[in-house]
């Protein structure tokens, strides 16, 4: 794709955030201390535009300056932990970070520390300016207790090693940085998502079973977010025989590619909508409040077991399958069924019936049948039917490599069609 369609931003031409922006004067009076003493409350603002979205794909993100570091002559003298406690949900947090700037000033350790409270502060107020609609997608809360409970553990690290003479200091540090950047580039990729489709939901009536097991579905499951991963991905980068640091240990780290696939897969959706738009065709992808919370679940879970590869499924099967009728309009229901580029499609479909529906009744012939399409769909994306942690992954990451072979393909196809006129 070229540049000036490259980026979800871009292809919108729109200000990133505005919602975050209101919710940043909403909450003034509470902080108004600290903005009068310090510049923290300029960072504040300026963290969630720093990850604005350029380029697709591109991982210059991790490797930019952390807003939410602080130093010891931001801190020095300042209560800069009691107006923000108003805003949070633990206290013990806040009683961490306060601990650690403490025996890093005694210790005379000039160290800069990601102030965590601060931004965990920030996300409550953008999610709460989206409205209840839309908070549990900007912010669900696994996501803000995964975060929470990687940094506590992270600052009690941290003062044991002061305590203990240590130097392991600066990797948890860094772990620190690396997920306080990864936390910006999801929150504000979802924020900057969902303010852009939020109008363009089709308020319709969505029934049949399928909707009913969704429902249930998501109800019953307890899927841990991405960032609870963070430090079994990337801890190995604290061994003093490894020379490589947090930061980079997370870009090269499954987690980073395979979410940033995601977003790519959603953001590519649109450039197709778009498309489809501007030839007079009818949209491949109905913006619903389905398909809208599939989209955020395709750009930020990772997953590493059969609840998590559950979700993906599911998200992408109301992505792919359930529009496919629309997709044969413009490249035909032959091309659809011969050309392998759309055997992604098919394969979401089979392993969702595996997971979401019993096949094993009926004759044994279509049974037998059914079972070995499935295993071979398994077999393709991940050599096996998935066990393991890696598996699932795998499978993921091989799934989404299909699927966005899939969309570039529809691009190409849409740009050839002849622009239709305009009925009258």
């Amino acid at each position: 794709m070229d540049d000036g369609r490259n980026g979800f931003a871009a292809l919108l031409k729109r200000d990133y955030l505005t919602d975050s922006e209101r919710s940043l004067k909403e909450v003034e009076d509470v902080i108004d201390g600290l903005k009068k003493k310090t510049d923290f409350w300029q960072r504040w603002q300026d963290a969630v535009k720093i990850n604005r979205i350029e380029d697709t794909w591109s991982l210059d993100w991790l490797k930019k300056e952390n807003p939410w570091f602080m130093g010891k002559s931001d801190t020095a003298g300042l209560d800069c932990f009691g107006p923000v406690s108003k805003l949070m949900p633990s206290d013990s947090l806040l009683e961490l970070e306060e601990k650690t700037f403490q025996m890093a000033d005694r210790l005379s350790m000039d160290l800069e520390i990601p102030f965590t409270s601060a931004q965990l502060s920030l996300i409550d107020s953008i999610s709460d300016a989206a409205g209840d609609k839309w908070k549990k997608l900007i912010a669900p809360a696994s996501f803000l207790s995964d975060y929470e409970r990687l940094v506590e553990n992270q600052h009690k690290a941290i003062q044991k090693a002061f305590r203990q003479d240590e130097l392991n200091i600066e990797g948890r540090l860094g772990m620190l940085d690396a997920a306080s950047k990864f936390v910006d580039r999801q929150v504000g990729w979802t924020s900057d998502f969902l303010n852009a489709v939020r109008t363009q939901i089709e308020d319709e009536e969505e029934d049949g079973s399928e909707v009913i097991i969704d429902a249930k579905v998501r109800e019953t499951e307890e899927i841990p977010s991405t960032l609870s991963k963070i430090p079994q991905y990337i801890g190995y980068t604290n061994r003093k025989d490894i020379h490589i640091t947090p930061e980079e240990g997370l870009e090269k780290s499954i987690l980073v590619e395979i979410t940033e696939m995601g977003k790519l897969i959603v953001e590519n959706a649109m450039v197709i909508n778009q498309l489809c738009e501007d030839k007079n065709k009818d949209k491949f992808f109905r913006p619903t409040d389905k398909l809208v919370t599939g989209a955020v679940e395709i750009a930020t879970i990772t997953c590493s077991s059969k609840d998590e590869l559950g979700k993906i499924i599911d998200a992408l099967y109301f992505l792919l399958y359930e529009n496919l009728e629309r997709i044969k309009k413009v490249v035909t229901d032959s091309a659809v069924r011969n050309e392998s580029v759309y055997e992604c499609i098919f394969a979401v479909k089979s392993i969702r019936t595996d997971f979401r529906h019993d096949f094993e009744h009926g004759k044994d012939t279509a049974i037998k049948k059914k079972r070995k399409e499935i295993n071979d769909y398994y077999k393709k994306y991940c050599g096996k039917i998935p066990l393991k942690q890696k598996d699932f992954s795998l499978l993921q990451k091989n799934l989404f490599q299909d699927i966005l072979a899939l969309e570039e393909h529809l691009i190409n196809k849409l740009e050839e069609v002849q622009e239709e006129p305009e009925l009258i």
